[in-house]
């Protein structure tokens, strides 16, 4: 009896101390919490001792790094990824898109792809401002890229409809006439034209790009020198 006895205490001990076990294991484990928190949000451990940037031109760092805006010495886990990949994007015109990740325990890499040349306006001045496959002007040079095709508007900014106008030709041409394509001219958004090889295409506005190849590629093979496209179904050729 004496030793049922015994065991019954012990397991009304045992009952009777898990609440207190429980609490010190919560009480324990919040406090773990708090240190592991403290030293990623507030200790000195992991802070940002350096910020790279991999993608684009070689000088191009030192804009992609001011407008990230990223203070060496930040405690790693409170850098703003997203903050800084907008102002990267909104900041640096030549950035098409942009990813900015932490590298634990120290580094925040930054990685940029950049907008890609496909027309060079030239200015007044003879430089050229470059535009990419989406119509955005990102830059200027003071020459022309290889493999850029010149446009030479009639006023300093020509209309955008002209550039998507250029644009859409650019896209819809086989590759071997898209090289070939030269002198583009915006007179304004329906009047485009330019040259392709040796025959001069007067292209007109954006709008019916299919009906246009469609009857550049019968025309082609009659080697005229010039190709009136603008208004597909009657076209001209001379």
């Amino acid at each position: 009896m004496a030793s049922s006895r015994v065991r019954f205490e012990q397991r009304a001990a045992a009952v009777r101390s898990r609440p207190k076990r429980i609490i010190a294991w919560g009480v324990a484990l919040l406090v773990l919490m708090g240190l592991v928190g403290w030293v990623f949000w507030m200790s000195p451990v992991f802070t940002v001792d350096e910020v790279r940037v991999e993608g684009g031109p070689s000088d191009g760092a030192t804009s992609v790094l001011s407008a990230a805006g990223i203070t060496l010495g930040t405690p790693l886990a409170r850098v703003d990824t997203a903050g800084a990949s907008s102002r990267v994007r909104d900041g640096v015109p030549w950035v098409k898109e942009v990813e900015v990740s932490r590298r634990w325990p120290r580094d925040v890499l930054i990685t940029v792809i950049p907008r890609s040349p496909v027309l060079g306006v030239r200015g007044s001045d003879g430089t050229f401002t470059l535009i990419d496959h989406a119509g955005v002007s990102f830059e200027t040079a003071s020459a022309l890229p290889a493999g850029v095709v010149l446009v030479t508007p009639s006023t300093s900014a020509p209309a955008p409809e002209g550039l998507r106008a250029v644009l859409g030709v650019l896209d819809a041409l086989p590759p071997d006439q898209r090289a070939a394509v030269t002198n583009v001219t915006i007179a304004s958004a329906s009047s485009v034209s330019f040259s392709l090889g040796e025959v001069q295409v007067v292209w007109g506005g954006p709008t019916d790009v299919d009906k246009k190849l469609r009857v550049l590629a019968i025309l082609l093979p009659t080697h005229p020198s010039v190709i009136d496209v603008s208004t597909p179904d009657t076209p001209v050729t001379r």
